[in-house]
């Protein structure tokens, strides 16, 4: 609805649309659209700012298909700064914008403050000890998902610097035609 700048979207209610993925994706959709619109770029991603013991720090962007390893990732760098060595906040877990700044710089914002990952996805036992914060979807059933806050909405949403973007692969095996890390 241009004249009312509005943008609108349905999900039905039937059974086979009992999954929060089907509203979650719904929704961002529209996001996408509206951010398109603003000349921005969407895209599908985890991004994380890492500040090493040493001083260093950047600001990571890695996209990917679905199941290359996105979260997984952003959830190993987790794990590593709770051991001390490095302080990481992310910035995206899902979805993400890619802007500009004032000086021609790419900046990338976040869509949301929650992670949406696979309860198989994560160290057993994780998202339970975090079940104080966090939403289950069907955690019962089979792709049983939930929602875990990880960031804060002034964060995510106040523009970030691109230090690297990352490309997760996982199309091809690891061999020595296709090694573990490439530089393009």
């Amino acid at each position: 609805d241009v004249e009312n700048n509005l943008v609108v979207g349905f999900v039905s209610g039937i059974d086979d649309h009992d999954y929060f993925g089907y509203l979650k994706k719904s929704a961002l959709t529209l996001h996408n659209v509206i951010m398109i619109n603003r000349g921005m770029l969407p895209l599908h991603g985890a991004m994380a700012h890492i500040h090493l013991n040493s001083g260093r720090s950047a600001n990571i962007i890695i996209v990917g298909d679905s199941g290359a390893g996105k979260s997984e990732t952003l959830e190993a760098f987790r794990s590593i700064a709770g051991e001390g060595n490095v302080d990481i906040r992310v910035i995206f877990d899902d979805m993400g914008v890619l802007g500009s700044d004032n000086e021609g710089h790419v900046v990338a914002y976040g869509t949301e403050i929650g992670a949406f990952v696979r309860l198989d996805d994560l160290q057993p036992g994780y998202a339970y000890s975090e079940v104080d914060r966090s939403i289950f979807m069907n955690p019962q059933l089979t792709n049983a998902r939930v929602v875990i806050p990880i960031s804060e909405y002034d964060f995510i949403t106040s523009g970030h610097t691109v230090d690297a973007p990352l490309y997760a692969n996982n199309h091809e095996e690891v061999d020595e035609a296709h090694p573990l890390l490439e530089f393009f």
